[in-house]
């Protein structure tokens, strides 16, 4: 019997992971991500800075120019000016090397994400109008491109709630337009506290905010720049799992229909019985989403060692990870295989799987969306979930993600125990209808009638 199953297993893996689809997409294009990636640090490109934000900004100005020339000192700062010291390496080993140059550039782009939207000083400057002046050619320049906008002032635009008009071309970015944003609010404060006997500039400087450098200290030494993969890693550990699952299980709900429409599926039954023939067709299917697992986490381990970070991510999260894909495989597999199994055609498939679909999509809706999970991992939303077999494979990952916030031992390992109950149960069912309807021919059955199904001895 295992002889059977397991020659079905490798017949299966062979008829969907020989293809040139699969090798494209699950084998070669992640291949060509992480060569992109290689190259890309290499060469430095992660360390590149974006445009600067460059034009001219005409404002009407009731005050004279008083809130103009503020706004031109935000907006086009006056150059640092640059030392033989600033730029030269201090010692020999600050000089760059060939070995560490993909490592030093992706942690540039890690501060670089984590620094304000424009990487690049503005160089803005300020062309005064009178209040009053005709603005309708001020307009047609701004949208010609002339101009990078107009800022229309008036007196109760300088009082505390006042409302500013600026107008922007259709080439204006949205880093243009904050940047414009930040530096034409922060001059009429400046406005407002010199105007009321405050020194505006000492004020800044004294609720100014010091730049934090976050340092996590793990066991193999430290890391900059983690904080933010602490924040995708759950995320990324969904994603990773739900493409895993849905491409094995996805293939075997296809290769079933195929084979039933095609009456291949009775001359295998000649040499197997149902259950023979539902478990290798599972377990081939399997190993394809097994490998796309093992693909796409290499491909994720490669990245973080690009940016220096893969010393944050615990070891054990990769045999949980594995645990939780044979669980979410199992259970929707089983799914799909009764359904496969219940159907003569595609579309009729599409008709029975709707309602496993649209629980998919909740799980995962409720997983990644739902601030109660996202935000707090141990709310009671997703306690329950955890243990709601269907959501398990989805909820626990997650949860485990935050790996700076555990959950509770019994929590840990009495979700899978109810998963792999709810798989065991998932896989019963799934050989009940599988033997039933494979043979079946003709109007397919309804939910009702499946159910009925499962009474069969």
């Amino acid at each position: 019997m295992m002889t059977k199953i397991f020659l079905t297993a490798i017949r299966e893996f062979k008829a969907t992971a020989m293809t040139k689809a699969f090798i494209f997409g699950t084998v070669l294009l992640p291949a060509i991500i992480g060569g992109v990636l290689w190259v890309a640090g290499s060469a430095g490109l992660f360390s590149q800075t974006g445009k600067a934000t460059e034009g001219t900004l005409a404002i009407v100005d009731p005050t004279s120019g008083a809130v103009g020339e503020r706004i031109r000192a935000r907006l086009k700062p006056a150059p640092k000016p640059t030392t033989n010291a600033d730029t030269a390496p201090q010692h020999a080993d600050d000089a760059p090397t060939s070995t560490n140059a993909a490592s030093s550039a992706a942690q540039h782009a890690i501060e670089q994400s984590q620094s304000p939207l424009h990487q690049l000083p503005p160089n803005v400057d300020v062309e005064q109008l009178a209040p009053g002046d005709d603005l309708d050619p001020v307009r047609d320049r701004v949208r010609d491109g002339d101009l990078l906008g107009l800022l229309v002032l008036d007196n109760s635009s300088l009082e505390p709630g006042g409302n500013v008009g600026l107008f922007v071309g259709p080439k204006a970015g949205a880093n243009d337009i904050d940047i414009l944003q930040s530096g034409i609010g922060e001059a009429i404060v400046d406005y407002r506290l010199d105007n009321a006997g405050v020194d505006a500039k000492q004020i800044r400087t004294l609720v100014s905010q010091p730049a934090v450098k976050i340092t996590t200290l793990t066991a193999t030494g430290e890391a900059s720049g983690g904080e933010k993969l602490l924040e995708i890693l759950p995320y990324a550990m969904l994603m990773l799992l739900a493409l895993a699952i849905f491409t094995g299980s996805g293939y075997l709900l296809m290769s079933t229909v195929e084979e039933k429409s095609s009456r291949v599926m009775e001359v295998l039954l000649s040499g197997l019985s149902p259950g023979q023939l539902m478990t290798g067709k599972i377990i081939g299917q399997g190993m394809v989403g097994l490998v796309t697992l093992a693909i796409y986490a290499g491909l994720g381990v490669f990245t973080a060692k690009q940016f220096s970070v893969f010393q944050l991510i615990p070891p054990n999260l990769f045999a949980w990870l594995f645990i939780y894909f044979i669980m979410g495989y199992f259970i929707f597999a089983a799914f799909n295989a009764a359904i496969g199994a219940a159907v003569n055609e595609i579309r009729e498939a599409q008709a029975l799987q709707g309602p496993v679909m649209g629980l998919t999509i909740l799980m995962i809706y409720l997983t990644i969306f739902s601030t109660t999970i996202s935000h707090n991992p141990h709310s009671t939303l997703a306690q329950i979930l955890s243990f709601f077999p269907p959501a398990t494979p989805f909820v626990m990952p997650v949860r485990l993600g935050f790996v700076n916030d555990p959950m509770p031992t019994w929590q840990l390992y009495g979700a899978p125990i109810v998963g792999f109950a709810g798989m065991f149960f998932s896989m019963w069912a799934a050989a009940k209808i599988f033997r039933v309807g494979v043979l079946m021919y003709g109007q397919p059955p309804s939910l009702k009638v499946m159910v009925k199904w499962l009474q069969y001895k």
